[in-house]
């Protein structure tokens, strides 16, 4: 039996948008752990005192860093975070809106936007639940099994970053390992 597959245009356009919307969500992924990638290395070169009987594998990591200014430094994060959800959100309903779309990629589309709603859900949910906390500002970002939080405040010790991490797990599957605090002085 020969199998005869023809490539046709709305094949090559839907290809086309599903690399945009990747290239979309790789790019917040990127922006995302950008700055907690870096700030990590700052964290382990400070606990290097830490010995292995005294290190809590699974506790939230804390990062200490400073900005020119935290207002625009949250604007800004926030901003960029929404760019990013909007292109990606085009990119979907350009799909949708696509005469030529096959059932199954109409489902693929509709379920990614249900994704995308429910990570923007979650991220403003614990957000509030921070700022509920005492803290002024917090950005938070959802990237599969992995958040990330960065949070305004002028010392964060462990029973708060606990807090913030009991939030964050209470809201979402994933390990705690995997929860990242940054802090902005």
């Amino acid at each position: 039996m020969k199998a005869n597959f023809i490539i046709g245009k709305k094949q090559i356009v839907v290809a086309a948008l599903m690399v945009i919307l990747g290239g979309a969500i790789y790019v917040n992924w990127a922006y995302a752990n950008n700055n907690t990638l870096t700030l990590d290395a700052v964290n382990e070169a400070q606990n290097v005192t830490e010995t292995k009987e005294t290190a809590n594998y699974g506790d939230a990591k804390l990062v200490n860093t400073q900005t020119q200014s935290d207002d625009e430094y949250f604007t800004q994060v926030s901003l960029e975070r929404e760019r990013s959800r909007d292109e990606a959100i085009e990119t979907i309903n350009n799909v949708l809106a696509s005469v030529d779309s096959t059932s199954e990629e109409y489902a693929d589309a509709s379920a990614k936007i249900l994704e995308i709603s429910a990570q923007i859900e979650s991220e403003n949910k614990i957000e509030n639940l921070i700022k509920a906390k005492g803290y002024s500002e917090c950005v938070v970002y959802l990237s599969g099994e992995s958040a990330n939080v960065v949070v305004k405040t002028d010392g964060l010790d462990a029973q708060n970053a606990a807090q913030i991490k009991n939030i964050i797990l209470s809201e979402q599957d994933i390990k705690a390992e995997n929860i990242s605090i940054v802090e902005v002085k």
